[in-house]
């Protein structure tokens, strides 16, 4: 029986000026809001995924709402992390930048939900479930 491990080690976290920038001036945006995440993918490091998370001030003017708010980001993506881990691509590393768009502390149900959807679109497992566009009755429309 393999034991999961549900830890964030500094080898899991983002926190080299150069890679941070190199994210978010070379990655791939991905908004799921109340939060972008920015991606870049990378030939293997040594760890599959690296993570930074930012709460800018302009949006929570208190730090200690800045600092719930990463706490409840960190914790929803480390217990749901191992579950994605197996579909991404071995041979890769991915560098990714979660940065928090909101005016108001989320509840954990809501960032947890958009930290599993963000893991969903970043692994290739999330299927768009946008009515207008699976409309059959009209083929016409875009």
């Amino acid at each position: 029986m393999s034991r999961i491990s549900h830890r964030f080690p500094k080898s899991s976290r983002l926190y080299l000026r150069k890679d941070i920038s190199d994210v978010f001036n070379q990655g791939q945006l991905m908004r799921v809001m109340p939060f972008l995440a920015y991606v870049k993918r990378l030939p293997f490091d040594g760890s599959m995924i690296r993570l930074v998370i930012s709460v800018p001030k302009r949006r929570l003017k208190r730090a200690s709402d800045r600092n719930r708010v990463k706490r409840l980001v960190r914790e929803s993506y480390r217990l749901n992390l191992p579950q994605f881990i197996a579909k991404l691509n071995a041979a890769e590393t991915v560098h990714l930048a979660v940065v928090f768009q909101g005016n108001k502390v989320p509840d954990f149900k809501t960032v947890s939900a958009k930290i599993i959807l963000t893991l969903q679109r970043l692994t290739g497992t999330h299927e768009e479930n946008n009515d207008r566009h699976n409309d059959s009755s009209n083929p016409g429309l875009p």
